[in-house]
């Protein structure tokens, strides 16, 4: 047993409060998002229950027939799921941590075929009915340290979850690829065969070729600060209903992001305690959720007239560039292309700090 000192404890402990100032913000909004998800859980409970021909009073033959080919469309894609979840849970890689639930990937890998499809089985029920059990909402944040100013103490959140969770996100991957291969804007450089470093080389060469052909460049890069931390769960309800996101996906997600969480540090770990927005950094599902959350800010800056916008999750980058002695920071053209961009940031509703170079 490992003997923790009074100052360790009381180190976590502020660090908790610390955490809760931004996690538990505003439990009234949170009773109406909890309101919605309800709604919506029994909405697709409705859907699972009644197929198409029984929503017909007097079904026509070929009313009939379409509603028949809808049924066996939507069987076909429950199988397609069924599957994809299957491969996934026999394809563990036993290399995987072990989640906040202690359970062992080793043990799931090597587990008979039936178990498998048994517990296939019961990650897709979780979907389907737009539940997770309390069992698998454990999120654990452990507080890393990070590069700070001087005399100054900085935390990066990086939660640990649920195996069955994770592994319920690993059988959903293909479906969510789909979807962001259709909602995934031009502005988005964190999509699936790129990196940061590919987005970091795209704005160099963007640099470099306005220097050799003799033009002026001028640009804001945007920090969103404790960006995961501050989102709110009634934004990002709405805008992943507008971009068609899957409701089950979404359900079991936001039940997960809404569990009471526990903060460790230094091998300390504090009391459970209840919070209402935020996204969970080291989630599988929390890029999706946060392409929802800002497509329609993105979208906003990017048709803006003689600028060049990208975005890598929480970074952004606005960029204009035109004939010498007509762009910089402060001058009229530069002013005025930078400007708009940054009232649409404002409406994203996220605190952020600009740098503006030229």
């Amino acid at each position: 047993m490992q003997w923790v000192g009074e100052g360790v404890a009381t180190t976590v402990e502020a660090r908790k409060q610390q955490w809760c100032s931004i996690w538990c913000r505003d439990t009234g909004a949170w009773q109406t998002v909890k309101a919605q998800l309800h709604r919506l859980r029994q909405g697709l409970n409705t859907a699972h229950a009644q197929p198409d021909t029984e929503q017909l009073a007097t079904p026509s033959a070929a009313d009939a027939q379409i509603a028949r080919a809808r049924a066996d469309n939507a069987a076909q894609h429950e199988r397609t799921k069924h599957t994809r979840m299957i491969d996934a849970v026999q394809r563990v890689p036993t290399r995987k941590k072990i989640g906040a639930d202690l359970t062992c990937p080793f043990v799931v890998r090597r587990s008979s075929p039936e178990s498998q499809r048994h517990l296939a089985d019961i990650l897709c029920s979780f979907r389907g009915f737009g539940l997770i059990p309390t069992q698998c909402m454990m999120p654990l944040t452990a507080l890393l340290d990070k590069a700070a100013k001087p005399n100054q103490v900085a935390d990066r959140p990086i939660t640990l979850l649920s195996f069955f969770y994770r592994m319920m996100i690993r059988g959903e991957k293909q479906e969510v690829s789909d979807w962001e291969s259709v909602w995934a804007g031009t502005w988005d450089a964190a999509v699936k065969g790129r990196s940061v470093i590919d987005a970091c080389w795209l704005s160099e060469f963007s640099h470099e070729l306005a220097k050799h052909t003799g033009q002026e460049l001028a640009g804001l890069l945007v920090d969103m600060g404790n960006f995961f931390d501050r989102i709110g769960w009634d934004n990002v309800l709405e805008d992943a209903q507008q971009l068609c996101f899957d409701v089950g996906m979404l359900l079991v997600t936001l039940e997960q992001y809404a569990a009471p969480r526990a903060v460790s540090k230094y091998n300390v770990q504090s009391s459970w305690f209840p919070i209402d927005n935020g996204i969970l950094a080291g989630c599988g599902r929390a890029v999706p959720i946060i392409r929802c959350f800002l497509h329609r800010s993105c979208s906003g800056v990017h048709d803006a007239p003689f600028l060049d916008f990208r975005e890598y999750i929480d970074d952004l980058t606005m960029t204009t560039k035109g004939p010498k002695h007509t762009v910089d920071s402060g001058g009229s053209r530069g002013e005025a292309v930078l400007w708009p961009g940054i009232r649409y940031l404002n409406s994203a509703r996220v605190f952020w700090s600009p740098m503006i170079f030229n």
